[in-house]
């Protein structure tokens, strides 16, 4: 899967929440809804938030990019792959994931024993 580059304000990162089409949206272009390739939309909401790896939040509003900024402002915000945005753990490392699973199991199974 590719991704999109938005660039605001000397401000660049990628997404996949949009059509990942390899596409560069700058503030105004039309990015319309939240969109998963395997999906379809995952909302039909045209305003809401993304937070950023690289940091900051870029704002939507009505399908079109407005800003890119370090304050989140009002509405649903989203992560970078389109998914709820979880500020106490906004970009989970999927190793440490794992490994957090598989710690997880082995205590479920010395209590098991």
């Amino acid at each position: 899967m590719s991704y999109d580059t938005i660039k605001v304000d000397g401000r660049e990162g990628q997404v996949k929440c949009f059509d990942c089409e390899c596409k560069v949206f700058e503030v105004n272009d039309n990015v319309g809804c939240i969109y998963d390739p395997l999906k379809r939309f995952l909302s039909q909401l045209f305003d809401y938030i993304i937070a950023m790896k690289e940091g900051g939040f870029v704002h939507i509003y009505d399908g079109r990019i407005k800003s890119w900024n370090d304050n989140p402002g009002d509405g649903p915000i989203y992560d970078k792959y389109g998914e709820r945005y979880n500020s106490s753990d906004p970009y989970p490392d999927p190793i440490k994931e794992v490994v957090k699973e598989t710690i997880d199991n082995m205590k479920k199974e010395d209590i098991d024993k």
